[in-house]
């Protein structure tokens, strides 16, 4: 399945200020810009490089944020959306449950949510995702993530609707 991405800033050097402090970590970022350089190339995103924080960014289509942030392990790395959510949304009491009731099964642990309401944005991590031992099984991986964080968008819009 090919995703569209558009990359409006240069996703070697961009940081975003408002998202840097949800981002902790520190290992050598090797083995997940080694993983970068093949969904990169993969996606037709040169020079895709992760950085201190947040992290490798790629802007979608919709305007939300992708992040893919390397977790302090060598098997593993964190990827995190940055989602506009709708004002009518923002003010719902307890969100943060209500999308978990609605969006994820029961049978897993809930992915990373934290609402950033001055600022109208949602940070939705799903943590600890395995490097593939192929890009095939890389992308598939990164496939599943694109359709948990589609369920949580759907369910937004829908919801204003």
């Amino acid at each position: 399945m090919h995703r569209s991405f558009r990359t409006p800033f240069d996703a070697t050097n961009h940081v975003d200020e408002s998202t840097a402090h949800a981002f902790d970590g520190g290992m050598s970022q090797r083995r997940l810009n080694d993983f970068l350089d093949v969904m990169g190339r993969r996606f037709g995103l040169p020079r895709l490089q992760s950085q201190a924080s947040p992290g490798a960014g790629i802007t979608l289509e919709n305007g939300d944020a992708v992040y893919f942030r390397s977790n302090g392990t060598l098997d593993s790395f964190d990827l995190y959306f940055r989602i506009d959510v709708p004002p009518s949304m923002l003010n719902q009491p307890d969100l943060i449950h209500l999308i978990i009731k609605n969006c994820f099964s029961g049978d897993k642990p809930p992915p990373v949510l934290f609402i950033q309401e001055r600022e109208g944005f949602l940070l939705f991590g799903l943590t600890d995702i395995e490097y593939g031992e192929s890009p095939e099984t890389s992308e598939h991986r990164i496939n599943v993530c694109f359709s948990e964080y589609i369920t949580l968008i759907e369910f937004l819009r829908n919801e204003v609707h």
